[in-house]
């Protein structure tokens, strides 16, 4: 029988941790498929505008966000994070045996298929998860990845502590931070990414363990066409008062002869 502690870690990992990371992934993929539109369109592109800003400001939080609850470690959280910890801690309740029960449980595979994937199993156990220990998973693989986890999520963690999740004193108006105070090093949206890639990979990792089975794609495919609403006019066409036309195109000739 199953321990109900396992059963628990499979529902964080098949659902808290499965939504988040899909969703990521999802966003990540439309966020790169918008920029590639509006790096197609010259005038969009060259388009001065607060909406560029407030979208990369709505993007990057959300998914600096994403990142920080999976990596939360605290015992209130179903999350990534945690349940790498709660692993480590009790490492015995993941059997080589009970790995291996997930490998050729179809019921239309003959002996012959069954006694080949269990093989494939005992392989992937001895190369993934076995480490020195081999009769259960080794603390010391699941701690190795709950420090890669650790490392590669803290810059991105520190931003949505201090920037997004929580204000400074000093950031709305209270007393200003100390003389010499270190201030926190933003990620760029490169090491947000890195940080998706990274959650991606351990959650896949960590889905075979509990499933014997790969997550062949991260991204979900949309079943519509998300992009129609990049070819319809978004505005009806406003008649500005003449002064300002005439400001526009006084505006649009400097830039063009270049003394703006």
């Amino acid at each position: 029988m199953t321990d109900r502690r396992v059963e628990t870690w499979d529902t964080w990992l098949e659902k808290s941790v499965a939504n988040d990371v899909y969703l990521m992934h999802l966003e990540r993929h439309v966020w790169r498929e918008m920029h590639e539109v509006i790096g197609e369109n010259e005038r969009l592109k060259n388009t001065s505008s607060y909406f560029w800003e407030w979208l990369f400001d709505v993007y990057t939080k959300t998914q600096a966000g994403a990142v920080r609850r999976q990596a939360d470690e605290r015992n209130d959280v179903a999350s990534l994070g945690r349940l790498l910890v709660e692993i480590r801690k009790s490492p015995e309740l993941l059997t080589r045996d009970w790995y291996l029960d997930h490998w050729g449980k179809d019921e239309s595979y003959g002996e012959d298929d069954k006694a080949y994937w269990r093989r494939a199993g005992e392989g992937e156990w001895a190369k993934t998860f076995g480490g020195e220990v081999g009769d259960h998973i080794d603390p010391d693989v699941v701690g190795a990845d709950l420090t890669e986890l650790r490392q590669g999520s803290k810059k991105v963690k520190n931003y949505v502590n201090k920037h997004v999740a929580h204000f400074d004193e000093g950031q709305v108006g209270g007393q200003p931070s100390a003389p010499g105070k270190k201030e926190i090093e933003l990620p760029t949206l490169d090491e947000v990414h890195d940080a998706i890639d990274l959650v991606g990979r351990l959650f896949r990792k960590y889905h075979a363990l509990f499933t014997a089975a790969d997550v062949i794609e991260l991204t979900p495919v949309l079943q519509h066409d998300w992009k129609a609403v990049f070819r319809m006019q978004w505005m009806p066409a406003l008649e500005l008062p003449k002064e300002l036309r005439d400001y526009q195109q006084q505006r649009e000739r400097e830039k063009a002869e270049g003394k703006d």
